[in-house]
């Protein structure tokens, strides 16, 4: 009985910290969805167009829902394990504290990288490397708890279905029952653990992916501007590779912990469940929010540019010369990209912009 009382103390403190940690993240997302909220409905002059914005105001609005539902469910379960105790043989998922909409804000933030990396990849040419890709995504998506039918053309998207399979998701929430019907003899089964193994590798790769195609963009704009070009590519790697990192770290601090743990349900591995339903709704809107307050727009001063400069009586001769580049009059006024023709590409949830030489 004292071995008893022991352990559930032990299970109700971890479960406590990581409820109290989970509170902060819980307050930093709340603080950056309501400015992120803020500027997506009052600035109509950011880089998204009205339809993408109204898609990603209701993207972040329901994501936050889903972590207040997860912050709820901790609040609760505290108040009542302080009175009741911790049960950590329970077949009740709400009665062992696992956050009842994990598997929704895995989607959503999944989706989220998914959606960004076919926007990018659209307009591939080569069908080898578009079909190599389309695999890679449906591998991912399936490995996401969905399943994903892309059809690419040249130029644009033809048709994008994301029909999520629940087989996965009912799985999470009969957990503890696989667990229970493995025996204690073996090591517990757990859907949980496996799901999130399996997302911290899909958002390498996705990242990987994006990263890959923004740099190829970065190495070309250079050879057209320059390499004094001060390109926006890098801040938005920048930022994918943080969205990424926030979910990884967090994912294989729970398998971590679980696997040097006594594998009971969870031990010291629910201070990073806890936290991951935060973590992956703080990750996509810290992207939305960074593109709509225009930290992905970059300054380039005429210095900075190499333009080609021809003689307009040379165009009109019979033999070829070559083109000389120079740089323009140095007491220029600066450029900005917003003064200049763009490119975007807003709608894969951030913006790059850069002039026409």
């Amino acid at each position: 009985m004292t071995l008893v009382l022991a352990s559930n103390e032990r299970l109700l403190r971890l479960h406590l910290t990581g409820t109290l940690i989970s509170a902060v993240i819980y307050g930093l997302s709340t603080s950056v969805f309501l400015h992120c909220l803020a500027l997506l409905v009052t600035n109509r002059k950011n880089s998204y167009s009205n339809r993408t914005r109204y898609f990603l105001i209701s993207y972040v609005v329901t994501m936050f829902l889903l972590s207040s539902v997860a912050m709820i469910q901790a609040f609760v379960f505290i108040t009542r394990a302080i009175v009741h105790g911790v049960d950590p043989s329970s077949l009740n998922i709400l009665q062992l504290n696992e956050p009842i909409t994990l598997p929704f804000v895995i989607w959503g933030a999944d989706g989220f990288m998914l959606w960004r990396c076919i926007i990018l990849y659209r307009t591939t040419e080569s069908k080898l490397r578009r079909t190599v890709l389309n695999v890679i995504l449906c591998l991912s998506a399936l490995a996401s708890f969905g399943e994903v039918c892309i059809c690419c053309s040249k130029r644009k998207l033809k048709r994008c279905n994301l029909s999520f399979v629940t087989g996965c998701g009912i799985a999470y929430y009969v957990s503890p029952h696989i667990s229970a019907f493995a025996g204690k003899s073996s090591p517990a089964i757990l859907v949980t653990t496996i799901a999130l193994s399996i997302t911290a590798f899909v958002n390498c790769i996705l990242t990987s992916l994006i990263s890959g195609r923004l740099w190829s963009h970065q190495e070309g704009m250079r050879r057209v501007l320059g390499p004094q070009y001060g390109s926006p590519y890098m801040k938005i790697i920048v930022m994918c590779v943080e969205s990424c990192v926030l979910i990884v770290v967090n994912s294989l601090a729970f398998v971590v912990l679980f696997a040097l743990g006594d594998r009971t349900r969870f031990g010291g591995a629910i201070i990073p469940l806890l936290l991951l339903p935060h973590i992956c709704v703080l990750s996509p809107i810290l992207i939305v929010y960074h593109v709509a307050r225009g930290r992905a727009v970059t300054t380039l001063r005429p210095s900075h540019i190499i333009t080609p400069n021809i003689a307009g009586d040379d165009a009109g001769e019979g033999n070829k010369k070559s083109i000389q580049f120079i740089h323009p009059p140095a007491d220029s006024e600066s450029i900005t990209h917003s003064s200049m023709p763009r490119h975007s590409s807003s709608d894969a949830g951030y913006v790059y912009t850069h002039s026409e030489a």
